[in-house]
Formats: structure tokens, C-alpha cells, sequence
């Protein structure tokens, strides 16, 4: 991976913050499904996939990196 001073784009303030803000919106519906509808085996995958990415933009926004979300790189 490359280091913090090939991508500056990560510890601006905008960055972060959309970041922190895409990631409180995936726990939320994580929770959501969780706690609100009938969970069988796959929604149970589900929210567990919606927390950990959700979590891990949240940190990565705390920290300044590249989330996992962010490294899957550009989609057409």
C-alpha cells in the first residue's frame, strides 16, 4: 500500500468528514436491519458486512487513511 504522502487527498477535512458521514449511515442501517425487520442467515450477513465496512470508514476517517471502500479503486 502506498504511503499517506502519495494520496493528501485522505487527511483533508472534506474527506474525512464525508467519510465519517458515509459510515455512520452504514452502522445506522446495519442496526436497522439488525433490530427492525425479520433477520434469517443472509440479512445476518448483511449486517454484518454494513458494520464492518461501516466501522471501518469511521476509523479510517479517524485515522486519515484509505478506507476498504475506497480501495476497490475506480468503477465504471
Amino acid at each position: 500500500m502506498t504511503d499517506q504522502s502519495q494520496q493528501p487527498h485522505l487527511t483533508r477535512p472534506a474527506y474525512r468528514l464525508a467519510g465519517a458521514a458515509l459510515g455512520v449511515l452504514l452502522l445506522a442501517c446495519g442496526l436497522y436491519v439488525a433490530f427492525a425487520t425479520d433477520t434469517d442467515a443472509l440479512s445476518w450477513l448483511g449486517v454484518a458486512l454494513l458494520l464492518a465496512f461501516g466501522g471501518n470508514l469511521l476509523v479510517s476517517a479517524w485515522r486519515g487513511r484509505a478506507s476498504w471502500i475506497s480501495r476497490i479503486g475506480p468503477l465504471p
